[in-house]
């Protein structure tokens, strides 16, 4: 299956929009530049739609096995992990002394859409080994970080999170997993962890879990939770992983999608023998965990954006070729046009929210002053939830459309749209379902702080509309913004008057995220759509001026049919109805 992605979409964000140049002022990026971020996009591209995207119908048909007690992964994989990490791409934003490449998190970004893209299963060995680097990275011990980030970042080991049990799902604190101190200063871990993705397979010489666990004697909840490396394989005093260290694998899950990524159930200890060690401080896993999580949740909307993003590209060159009775392409009906425009629209507003947060994330962990870096964190706060729920649910909306702009054949497995659909689903799933990001925003990241981070962050954008509004032809969509905050502005604080009655907070939250999640997608098309008409008068060539006015037009499209969403919400947050909460279930 050929790999599809708005390439020119992907640089004109980065580099004319968000201008990531101007990271390499930053004193982490000293010495970086637009020609090393350029090159390092065009040959993760190249590899993305050479080596990684013919996994994606192969895993995708064949999916995992178990075989003798172990995860056996689809031909193929194990040698395009290894080429990945030999690349350097395992840890492209990570530091250089442990083999990283020490680039922007926005440069990341980008590159994992492009691995995501061309084949979901894959990207998680990716995703999960660098989330798990970059916390190792910021709390683990210098002997820690030479013993296993070394090798992680090359890809020879591969890593994973664990966090969830059966009888606990999201709610963390309830895990019963336990951890004993042994003579030596190792724990003895005992205990289980469901839907662990990437937690058993036969692609690396070992695998680093990063397992949540209570010390004996520690508090309840997660204030009592502690972080450890459990290796699956212990090691022996050269480094190299030898004997078993006692993580069980239990099963495998059989799913609707991503059906080469091995999901599993995990036994650690049943037979006594399962060793770990503890990262930073006994009983701040949680805080720990909360950066992996944080970073997950990002690229959980990045998903969203990269299976979307190839969804609508096939089924826009699907639309160019297919003829309805054998004359008319069915790109020139009206309403496929919609729905191609519907789909272009959200796969860039939603490029345009993911690689701002990542933007955001560089700002806040690297710049040299520290207002600058709390500022920008407040931002990433509120960013977080949306990307992760807006994204995949917007994002899920567009595979959707993918289908419906293919008709019947969009239905079956002779075309791509109906992968990207069912591999796209678990994104409103994992890292907290898009109910409980709801309650992120409205609850934590709103009320917790009387909504200042909010109406700072409203604030801001405003501003930065009204620096736009002098070009003639944004001017009405700006205004229509604008207009959309004030009332969005008033809907909050009819939410914070409410913040005492939880029910009604509950049935607010969706309604208030989808709300926030339009405005700011609005908001930063119309933007794009400023630098795009400044270029458009100096562009040399009819394809790059009709790309540029694809900007602006696609800006308009989301203001006038997609924005008007965000009153429907209001009007859900502003209802008095309680419907939902009686008692006929």
């Amino acid at each position: 299956m050929e790999y599809k992605v708005d390439y020119e979409d992907v640089q004109f964000t980065l580099f004319d929009f968000l201008n990531a140049g101007q990271l390499s002022d930053l004193p982490r990026f000293q010495g970086q530049g637009v020609d090393l971020y350029q090159s390092v996009l065009d040959e993760s591209l190249k590899f993305s739609k050479q080596e990684v995207a013919p996994l994606n119908e192969k895993g995708d048909r064949v999916g995992v096995k178990i075989v003798d007690g172990r995860v056996q992964m689809p031909e193929g994989f194990g040698d395009v992990l290894k080429k990945f990490g030999e690349n350097g791409f395992m840890a492209i934003d990570l530091n250089s002394e442990y083999n990283g490449m020490g680039l922007p998190t926005l440069i990341n970004t980008a590159v994992s859409e492009f691995v995501m893209g061309a084949c979901a299963s894959f990207a998680f060995f990716h995703l999960l080994t660098r989330g798990d680097c970059n916390m190792l990275q910021s709390f683990a011990s210098e002997d820690q970080k030479q013993t296993y980030l070394t090798r992680m970042t090359t890809g020879e080991w591969t890593g994973t999170m664990c966090l969830t049990e059966p009888q606990a799902g999201s709610a963390v604190g309830d895990i019963t997993t336990t951890a004993k101190k042994n003579a030596d200063g190792s724990y003895s871990i005992q205990g289980s962890k469901i839907f662990i993705t990437c937690g058993d397979h036969d692609l690396s010489s070992n695998i680093i879990h990063l397992v949540l666990a209570r010390v004996e004697g520690d508090l309840a909840g997660t204030k009592g939770i502690s972080l450890f490396i459990v290796p699956a394989k212990r090691l022996n005093a050269d480094g190299t992983p030898g004997m078993d260290n006692d993580v069980k694998l239990v099963s495998v899950e059989h799913k609707m999608g991503i059906k080469a990524s091995p999901t599993c159930l995990l036994e650690f200890g049943d037979k006594g023998k399962c060793q770990g060690f503890l990262v930073g401080k006994q009983a701040d896993g949680m805080k720990y965990m909360f950066q992996l999580m944080n970073e997950a949740r990002l690229a959980v909307g990045q998903q969203g954006v990269a299976l979307s993003g190839a969804a609508y590209e096939h089924a826009l060159q699907y639309a160019k070729e297919r003829t309805q009775g054998g004359k008319t392409l069915i790109i020139q009906y009206p309403d496929v046009r919609r729905m191609l425009m519907t789909q272009k629209a959200y796969v860039e507003a939603l490029r345009c929210l993911i690689f701002e947060s990542a933007l955001f994330v560089d700002l806040g962990w690297h710049h040299p002053d520290a207002h600058v870096r709390e500022e920008y964190e407040s931002y990433l706060g509120l960013m977080t939830p949306v990307c992760k729920a807006f994204g995949s649910d917007m994002g899920f909306r567009v595979t959707e459309l993918a289908i419906q702009t293919y008709g019947g054949y969009g239905f079956i497995q002779d075309y791509p749209a109906e992968q990207y659909m069912r591999d796209l689903k678990i994104a409103s799933l994992y890292e907290g379902t898009n109910g409980i990001q709801a309650m992120d925003l409205i609850g934590r990241k709103f009320l917790k702080n009387t909504g200042q981070n909010l109406k700072k962050y409203l604030t801001r954008i405003t501003g930065q509309l009204k620096q736009v509004e002098e070009q003639t032809e944004l001017k009405p969509l700006v205004a229509k913004i604008v207009q959309a905050i004030g009332r969005f502005g008033a809907a909050a604080q009819a939410v914070g008057q409410q913040a005492a009655d939880e029910a009604r907070v509950g049935l607010m939250a969706t309604p208030f995220l989808r709300a926030f999640g339009d405005i700011i997608c609005a908001q930063l098309l119309v933007r794009r759509a400023a630098v795009a008409l400044k270029q458009l008068g100096q562009s040399a060539t009819p394809e790059r001026k009709r790309f540029l006015q694809g900007k602006v037009e696609v800006a308009k499209f989301y203001v006038e049919q997609l924005l008007p969403e965000t009153d429907l919400n209001i009007a859900r947050i502003l209802s008095q109805d309680v419907s939902a909460l009686a008692d006929v279930l």
